[in-house]
């Protein structure tokens, strides 16, 4: 296996805009913060700086989701906090496929008489407090009430087979 000794990195800091530095001088490893989108980025070994994905959940607390769509893993990584803070109409939000190493919880800010859930992938099913749901299934609350919160934690239930398994903390969610 060949390697590379790395006698010393830089540490930069900036702006989501400023330009990244290049060449020579900036040795692999090395970090950039961009201290407007709180995004920590690595220089790699193919000379481009990269998104840390060891570093940038942790920096981004909260995520206020009030439209359906998509959860994106990297929004997942370890320790997220999703809130329908300002919800109006009803929300689905669709996981990313579970893999290992991604959780949750969601925590809503605001009470609305809409839903609000959380929907598996295609072939993931999400297992709400020990009763496991359909594939394809969803968690969710029927009438957003401010206060309610549920966790979520991807585990592994094959060789190479990931689901999620869901816990109600408040409020009143259900499987569907």
């Amino acid at each position: 296996m060949a390697y590379e000794l790395i006698i010393t990195h830089q540490e930069y800091i900036g702006a989501s805009t400023d330009v990244k530095p290049t060449g020579t001088t900036v040795s692999i490893g090395s970090t950039f913060y961009e201290y407007d989108t709180k995004n920590q980025y690595v220089y790699t070994p193919v000379s481009t700086w990269a998104l840390d994905l060891r570093t940038n959940q942790v920096l981004r607390g909260e995520l206020i989701k009030i439209t359906t769509g998509n959860i994106s893993s990297f929004e997942i990584l370890s320790d997220s906090q999703i809130s329908n803070f300002g919800q109006v109409n009803d929300v689905t939000l669709t996981l990313p496929v579970a893999e290992r190493g991604l959780g949750f919880i969601v925590l809503l800010g605001t009470t609305v008489a809409k839903y609000y859930r959380i929907k598996a992938s295609t072939n993931d099913k999400i297992i709400l407090d020990g009763t496991a749901g359909a594939d394809n299934g969803y968690v969710g609350i029927a009438s957003a009430v401010q206060g309610a919160m549920v966790t979520f934690i991807s585990f592994q239930t094959g060789a190479s087979v990931y689901d999620w398994i869901a816990t109600s903390v408040s409020g009143l969610w259900v499987a569907g």
